[in-house]
């Protein structure tokens, strides 16, 4: 199938070269775009390699080419004039940028008329060097002076070094078996570099034109070696590289396009360049993509010792910011130019097939729901709008062998399913970290406990496991990493999705540093940050369980080890109500608190006649009363503190939120997350 599409896809190819323009071509019910060929697939056009005079020119390819090199210019109107007659100096510089003669370095004067005045100075000083130009042994090179067929007979020849003739010579009637230079025009004539008039003769002392200058130049670039360079491989492996390159400075935002450019020259070198500026103009639009490329194949159709030609076949994922992707089937004839050193690109030609749109992932709404020693018969419960998974706390671990109890209900799952959410059981360590070292450090006893996780999670047709292992020693950071991975394999093999929680990120704390988050996001579809307990049930102080700044300011830190499209935010559905009493003979209160629900919280300020104030700091209203000698104080969880934290799922793009825990919550806050995740889902 492929090798058919590539070859399709090489006539497109094929066409794009012979007129000379990129071609967006239809597939299915969809064009490729001016706007997706400059944009997504950075294919800019180069307009100032068009010249009007040469369209219809027998020599059109071959002047075409040379300009894609820089080995021969234009004029400042768009023309080649492929017919004006052609200068020594301007011959020779021609051939020693084809022949890739280093004109680096200390030039010297061989002809008293080029002087380093002479912008043909140090080509002709290298070329005199280099052992080309004996045709002209006097004190004079007359550098402007038009260069005739026997010259540049003369001079090319010379230039093969390493190639000798084969086949035979054409015959002239007009060189004789004496004439001085009858070797050197029989051997470029036998490689076909140069041929003869139409009526027989070769007209040596004829004047030149730019035209047959660039017919001889083209066909000497695609003379091969004895050899025929063999290592086809290197250089398919090295146009592969060259791709990858270009698309990783884009991915990276390199708007210089440093590594592409140094890979290549000419035509593609402006391009390059070109595609840099349009990057850095979308970067300061707000608009990125990244583009990746899989399934490439190569075949090198021409090789010389100075150029060749590789065909290639690619697919292109062109990937936005909100994840949301195009892809392309990619066709590209690449012409490569032999440095000395290394090959270099000086020109591409491209075709693309849109091959489909690949959209964005929804955002994930999820809850925990506690459920204590049964599950209750949620039968009759209203689905809630915009909620998608329900993770149970149905499955925790009893003991260092790996025993696990289950709480689980198969008609829970059923009510589940029929009302449009997705389970995803959670699996607990009940907070015992002495039990979860035992089981994460036995291989037997792990085992037993991912099998009945697997065994369970099939029975009871849940969708997904949710991995909630807290208080962990720091010791055991790389076993529980080991310990998701293995549970992570057999639950794909049963289709279940993973996801794990962990807790913001502190120094010194069980609670924190036993997750080696950036591990941990290898292995699971999501990471599910528990953004809250900022001023915990035993904090010394009172505070807000979970303040904007400060759930942001973790946020960041986390997402410098999680990736945001596998990130969930935890946020809380509940509040503490503090109480702070103050003891004879003291001046530091004791305190204490209790959770409670959004509700109770609400119900607590309207008994004892509180008034809310808005915490710009916390984002968060709070209030404060006095009874019976306490203190009390509440920093409240409600629809606009939960829009607020929320909407951070937006500012980073995350995967979606998580919340503990479901009963919680106001009704009105799932109209407010449901919201805040479409704006975002809509982009």
């Amino acid at each position: 199938m492929m090798k058919r599409f590539a070859a399709v896809l090489a006539i497109i190819s094929s066409l794009a070269l012979i007129f000379n323009f990129y071609i967006p071509v239809s597939a299915n019910t969809e064009v490729v775009t001016e706007k997706q060929l400059k944009e997504e697939l950075l294919q800019i056009q180069i307009t100032g390699y068009f010249f009007q005079d040469i369209e219809k020119h027998w020599a059109r390819n071959e002047l075409y080419q040379l300009s894609h090199i820089d080995i021969m210019k234009g004029y400042d109107d768009k023309t080649m004039k492929p017919e004006r007659t052609i200068t020594r100096e301007e011959y020779v510089a021609m051939l020693v940028r084809a022949a890739g003669i280093s004109t680096s370095g200390t030039a010297s004067q061989h002809y008293s008329d080029v002087t380093s005045q002479k912008w043909s100075y140090a080509s002709i000083s290298a070329a005199k060097n280099a052992g080309l130009l004996t045709i002209f042994s006097g004190a004079s090179f007359y550098p402007e002076k038009t260069i005739t067929r026997e010259e540049m007979a003369v001079i090319t020849e010379k230039a093969l070094t390493g190639i000798p003739a084969s086949g035979t010579g054409l015959s002239f009637k007009d060189i004789a078996s004496n004439y001085k230079y009858r070797d050197s025009i029989g051997k470029i004539s036998a490689l076909g570099i140069i041929n003869g008039l139409p009526d027989g003769s070769f007209n040596p002392k004829g004047n030149a034109t730019r035209a047959q200058a660039a017919a001889i130049i083209s066909r000497f670039l695609k003379v091969r070696e004895p050899s025929r360079e063999p290592g086809d491989t290197t250089l398919s492996s090295m146009v592969q590289h060259y791709e990858k390159t270009v698309l990783n400075n884009a991915n990276e935002g390199k708007y210089t396009m440093g590594d592409a450019l140094f890979q290549s020259i000419g035509k593609e070198n402006l391009l390059n360049e070109k595609r840099g500026q349009a990057l850095k103009n979308l970067s300061q639009a707000g608009v990125t993509y990244k583009r990746s490329l899989t399934g490439f194949e190569a075949e090198v159709l021409e090789k010389s010792k100075y150029t060749a030609k590789v065909r290639i076949t690619y697919q292109l994922e062109v990937t936005a910011a909100d994840y949301s992707a195009n892809r392309y089937s990619a066709a590209k004839t690449v012409y490569l130019k032999n440095l000395g050193n290394r090959w270099t690109v000086y020109n591409t030609e491209a075709a693309y097939l849109f091959a489909g749109r690949i959209e964005k992932p929804k955002k994930v709404n999820m809850s925990w729901q506690y459920i204590g020693n049964y599950t209750p018969d949620m039968t009759g419960t209203a689905k809630i709008d915009g909620l998608d998974v329900v993770s149970p706390t149905w499955f925790t671990l009893t003991d260092g062998s790996g025993g696990l109890k289950s709480t689980a209900s198969l008609k829970y799952t059923e009510w589940a399913h029929q009302s449009g959410y997705k389970v995803w059981v959670l699996v607990a360590n009940d907070f015992k970290a002495d039990i979860t070292n035992a089981m994460l450090n036995n291989t037997q006893a792990r085992t037993r406990f991912i099998d009945s996780v697997i065994t369970e999670s099939t029975k009871f047709r849940v969708d997904g496991i949710n991995i909630d292992f807290e208080n962990m020693y720091i010791k055991d950071k790389d076993a529980f990493t080991g310990f998701v991975k293995e549970l992570s394999a057999k639950a794909r093999q049963k289709g279940l999705t993973v996801s794990v929680d962990v807790t913001v990120i502190v120094s010194r704390s069980n609670w924190s540093e036993s997750y080696d988050r950036a591990a941990l996001a290898k292995e699971v579809d999501y990471v599910a940050l528990m953004a809250y307990d900022q001023h915990w049930a035993g904090s010394p102080v009172s505070g807000s369980v979970a303040q904007i700044s400060w759930v942001d300011a973790h946020l960041a830190k986390v997402l410098k080890e999680v990736p945001a499209q596998k990130l969930l935010l935890g946020v809380p559905f509940y509040t503490r109500l503090w109480k702070e009493v103050t003891l004879p003979g003291s001046t530091t209160p004791v305190v204490t608190s209790k959770a409670i629900s959004m509700a109770e919280a609400e119900k607590v300020i309207a008994d004892n006649k509180a008034v809310k104030t808005w915490d710009q700091l916390s984002g968060q209203y709070a209030a404060t009363f006095k009874k019976d000698n306490a203190t009390y104080k509440i920093w409240l969880e409600d629809e606009r503190s939960i829009q607020l934290k929320t909407e951070l799922v937006n500012k980073y793009d995350l995967a979606g939120v998580a919340s503990w825990k479901l009963g919680f919550e106001k009704p009105a806050v799932w109209n407010v997350i449901s919201s805040v995740l479409k704006t975002n889902n809509a982009l």
